[in-house]
C-alpha cells in the first residue's frame, strides 16, 4: 500500500464521537531521529494517499510516533510540508481533530500536541 518503511500501521476506522459516529484515520510511524526530516515528508505524503482513499467525511487523525524525535521537531517539519503540498492544507483545513502522540516502545505516551496549526 505504501513506501514508507517506518510505517507501522494506517487505517481508516469508525470511531465513537462527541456527536456519534466519526470517520478517522489512524497512522502509526517509527521514527529515527537522523532521518527524521525525511520521515516526516514520506509520513504526510503517507497520511495523504490514506486521507484521498477514506471516505469524504473522514476529518478526524491520530498519528502515533515510537522513537527519539521530539513533537516540536515532528511539529515543525509537519507544519512546513504540509504548508508546501495544497491537497493536504485543504484536508487538514477539514480536520475538526487531528493529533500526534509520541509514545515510548513499550506504548508509554510521552507527550501529545494538536497538529491543526494554530490550536
Amino acid at each position: 500500500m505504501t513506501d514508507n518503511p517506518n510505517l507501522a500501521k494506517i487505517r481508516t476506522v469508525e470511531v465513537d464521537g462527541p456527536n456519534g459516529p466519526m470517520i478517522a484515520i489512524m497512522a502509526n510511524f517509527n521514527f529515527d531521529p537522523p532521518r527524521s526530516d525525511t520521515m516526516v515528508r514520506r509520513a504526510v505524503g503517507t497520511i495523504l494517499s490514506q486521507r484521498m482513499c477514506s471516505p469524504p467525511e473522514t476529518n478526524p487523525l491520530l498519528v502515533t510516533t515510537v522513537g527519539e524525535v521530539t513533537l516540536d521537531k515532528f511539529l515543525r517539519k509537519w507544519h512546513d510540508v504540509v504548508a508546501a503540498d495544497p491537497a493536504m492544507s485543504a484536508f487538514m483545513a477539514m480536520m475538526v481533530v487531528a493529533d500526534v502522540v509520541r509514545s515510548a516502545e513499550s506504548g508509554e505516551r510521552l507527550e501529545s500536541e494538536s497538529l491543526i496549526a494554530g490550536t
